[in-house]
């Protein structure tokens, strides 16, 4: 199975120093000229200083790209792969010729470059007076939010009949029915432990996988454990079984094998992100962090760069409880935080929240426009005994915020689907956030912590995908407009948010009256005189209807005519006059 070649400048960026390696290397470029005189050691991690290893392979970061607002997200790609181009120079020209140090992969996502080092050969001390060398840090683990814990909350587990709890709990049917949309045209990518493509619940349009140092590597999908698989269902599963398990079962869905044994580290994951950005995903499911938890300054510029870029990252807030959370998730205004629910519309006892100091957190990565404080998740979705795909065609029961992200993302792609313009990242977040809610007996002085709504439980609420979707689909409207031309007149229909246009007329106009009704296909009426002229979908519409108008019975005068058009719980009209001189 292969990935659509959606950005082929892309793909061209990542090779292009191996196919013209002296492009980049002036003759006159000095090697004192990219190599700093100062130490160094202070932009390496402790853990790097403190091995004992001889041979490590780390991360060297580089100056971030300046923010291109003003720009549209492909412009930003555009800017991202070329600042990366430029400042990793130095790095490829330190290395050239150099034995004991070899370049593994670069990145644009996050100015970064993987190397391998041999530190008796080559210290890391040299490598940090390289020119534009910010940071040297470990490629450090990475792995699956497993969530085992069950909690001690008692949780309904009952059978849910055509839904899962959790597709009912976040108000799915209903959205199904009213928008008559379950994500087409979305663009869904999870990065997780894999995924079984023969599943029968599950169709699979695009594939990767990453090895340790964030390359692709050749292979046919599957799935290294079960974890990917269950959340992939959440996001896209269908209802073989006879009962409905994903939010957006019709989304293009891919899969970014980053947790796999070939990788499960952070190069793996950027790797994953950056591929996904390349797919033009609009939203990103990570339901994964650090063994340790705590907070990841790495995180902060590749999650950036992809929202930046087009793409929504969603992340699992972590299964430790309250008073602590997880990167990527914890990163601030970088990609959404999810706790997880149960059946009861509680938050789950294993569920991560906490209110984040920013100085004490992040210190001087935090940037400028970051709050003093600030709570994490941001919102919840079901979470505790979810009922999802695993390998092999069958199905299991799973806890942990792993299992409410993708509820989310499912969430964000039938908005995307329902909606008739291009939302971008912050807007989906905003009104989700907005439109989240929280049990009427819920008190938010049972959390630890609440800024201005949002606690450390609940952050706004649950996500409600039946207000999410309402919230960006334009609101039940109709024009018309008619002109008369010898003979025939013409009907201009503009609406918006419609299931149904109705064409009749105004007022009795005698014998042989025009009455049509119309439901997107083409009509002609008993005699042949009229044709109706309609785009083949529902929701916004803009069209005309030519008519051929009977000189024997119409001869003079003005004549009416009403569009009224329905969103299926309302009607809207519009009338428009015409004159037969």
């Amino acid at each position: 199975m292969t990935v659509p070649d959606k950005k082929a400048h892309s793909q061209y960026w990542r090779y292009k120093n191996l196919l013209s390696p002296d492009i980049y290397l002036l003759s006159c470029y000095l090697q004192y000229s990219m190599v700093d005189e100062g130490g160094g050691d202070y932009i390496i991690s402790d853990q790097l200083q403190s091995t004992d290893q001889r041979r490590v392979t780390a991360v060297v970061r580089l100056s971030r790209a300046a923010r291109q607002q003003e720009k549209s997200p492909a412009q930003r790609i555009d800017a991202l792969q070329d600042h990366a181009t430029g400042t990793q120079q130095a790095i490829e020209s330190f290395v050239r010729g150099r034995e004991g140090i070899t370049i593994k992969r670069q990145f644009w996502i996050a100015n970064a470059v993987v190397i391998e080092i041999d530190t008796e050969q080559v210290p890391l001390q040299s490598v940090a007076r390289i020119e534009g060398v910010e940071q040297i840090h470990e490629n450090f683990a990475v792995e699956a939010l497993s969530g085992s814990q069950r909690g001690t909350e008692s949780v309904d587990s009952s059978a849910h009949g055509e839904y899962t709890y959790g597709l009912e709990q976040i108000g799915v049917p209903e959205t199904w029915e009213q928008f008559e949309t379950q994500g087409e045209g979305v663009r869904v990518a999870v990065l997780d432990t894999g995924i079984d493509p023969d599943h029968p619940d599950l169709n699979l349009d695009g594939w990767a996988e990453f090895d340790s140092d964030g390359n692709e590597v050749d292979s046919e999908p599957y799935d290294e454990g079960d974890h990917g698989t269950h959340v992939s269902g959440t996001v896209a599963g269908g209802a073989e079984s006879g009962t409905h398990i994903g939010v957006a079962p019709e989304i293009e869905l891919y899969h970014g094998g980053v947790l796999t044994s070939e990788g499960g580290n952070f190069a793996a994951v950027i790797g994953g992100i950056e591929w996904t950005v390349e797919l033009d995903a609009h939203v990103i499911n990570m339901s994964l962090g650090t063994p340790d938890g705590g907070y990841l300054p790495s995180m902060i510029e590749p999650l950036q760069n992809a929202q930046s870029a087009g793409t929504l990252p969603i992340s699992a807030a972590g299964n430790d409880g309250e008073g602590v959370s997880s990167s990527p998730a914890n990163v601030y205004a970088a990609g959404m935080a999810i706790g997880a629910s149960n059946s009861n519309e509680e938050i789950a006892s294993f569920s991560s929240g906490e209110k984040i100091d920013t100085e004490e957190a992040w210190g001087d990565d935090a940037e400028g426009h970051w709050p003093d404080q600030y709570i994490v998740p941001d919102v919840s979705a079901p979470g505790a005994s979810v009922d999802s795909a695993v390998p092999g065609g069958g199905y299991d029961t799973k806890w942990g915020t792993s299992m409410a992200a993708p509820h989310v993302a499912g969430v964000a792609a039938l908005m995307i689907s329902a909606s008739d313009e291009d939302l971008i990242p912050g807007e989906i977040w905003d009104i989700l956030e907005e439109t989240a809610w929280k049990p009427d007996d819920w008190d938010e002085d049972d959390a630890d912590d609440a800024i201005d709504g949002k606690d450390t439980r609940y952050g706004t609420g649950i996500v409600d995908a039946k207000a999410a979707t309402d919230a960006v689909v334009p609101e039940l409207s109709v024009a018309a407009t008619a002109t008369y031309d010898d003979g025939e007149m013409t009907l201009s229909i503009d609406a918006t948010n419609t299931e149904e246009i109705v064409v009749g007329n105004l007022w009795d106009w005698g014998t042989d009256p025009l009455e049509h009704e119309a439901d997107f296909t083409d009509n002609i009426d008993e005699d042949g005189t009229c044709l109706w002229s309609w785009e083949d979908r529902k929701g916004s519409v803009s069209t005309s209807i030519l008519c051929t108008v009977p000189s024997s019975t119409y001869t003079g005068g003005q004549f009416g005519l009403t569009a009224a058009a329905s969103d299926g719980t309302e009607w809207k009209e519009a009338e428009t006059v015409f004159t037969i001189e």
